[in-house]
């Protein structure tokens, strides 16, 4: 069955800028219009209402991104771009990071025998039996000594709330961030990768609600044409177990279980 948890962190009131992580008792919790609270990985537990008309943002707070060749953060963290030389071939961006799905490869720079970014491949499961955060986006190829490449994007939070009601009209987002663009004849970086959402209520009222675990974008590459752009990270996961459930737009799709029989308790990663 669900926990609610005890209470013993009273009620959370958003003052606006805050930024969670761990395991969280609240007797409530509201995040009001206007105000917007961060978290990386966390685990709410609440025994009254969770509302929230504001903005609830892991957005860019996973798994670090890499710098410029180097593989992001994290169990699908996308590869780096190789390194371009001149008269010889160009730099090659950053593979996007995955999760929920597969990020895409970087693009090859021209010419360059080494290839694009090596794309970060998909971990997890669709219930979310570990609270995952999504991973970082690889960083772009630098050109020689000239232009340094972009610098991969962070992956989105990870963060499940339980509760007896949620009322959403805001914003609930894990989305990755999106991968820099390289410099000068440099490759462009990769993006990060969606985190986890995992909501738990017996009735959740999401009517103009936007629930979001998206992949970042790769970023633009340097001076045409010998560079390339990063690519583009994979979708995170969304979980949501409830009896009665109105309105609300989820993307990616969330898998939906049963709250009144839910046993499993995630491993928060």
């Amino acid at each position: 069955m669900a926990d609610f948890g005890n209470g013993s962190d009273g009620a959370f009131i958003a003052v606006g800028g805050e930024t969670l992580s761990g395991t969280k008792n609240y007797t409530s919790f509201t995040i009001a219009l206007g105000k917007t609270v961060y978290f990386t990985d966390v685990l709410i537990k609440c025994q009254g209402i969770a509302s929230i008309a504001g903005s609830l943002s892991g957005s860019g707070y996973g798994y670090a991104g890499g710098g410029a060749h180097i593989t992001g953060g994290g169990p699908g963290g996308g590869g780096g771009g190789a390194q371009g030389f001149p008269d010889q071939w160009g730099a090659s961006g950053g593979g996007g990071a995955g999760y929920g799905a597969a990020g895409t490869a970087g693009v090859t720079g021209q010419s360059n025998p080494a290839g694009g970014g090596a794309a970060g491949a998909a971990y997890g499961d669709i219930v979310i039996t570990t609270l995952y955060m999504g991973s970082g986006g690889g960083g772009g190829g630098s050109f020689w000594t000239a232009g340094t490449g972009g610098t991969g994007g962070a992956g989105g939070g990870a963060i499940r709330i339980t509760a007896p009601t949620m009322v959403i009209s805001g914003t609930i987002s894990a989305n990755g961030a999106a991968g820099g663009a390289g410099g000068y004849y440099a490759g462009g970086a990769g993006g990060g990768s969606g985190g986890s959402i995992w909501l738990q209520a017996f009735t959740i009222t999401a009517s103009g609600a936007g629930i979001y675990s998206l992949g970042g974008s790769g970023g633009a590459g340097g001076t045409a044409p010998q560079p390339a752009a990063g690519g583009a990270g994979g979708v995170g996961r969304i979980r949501t177990d409830y009896t009665t459930l109105t309105g609300g737009t989820f993307s990616p799709a969330p898998y939906v279980g049963s709250f009144a029989s839910e046993t499993v308790q995630a491993i928060i990663m």
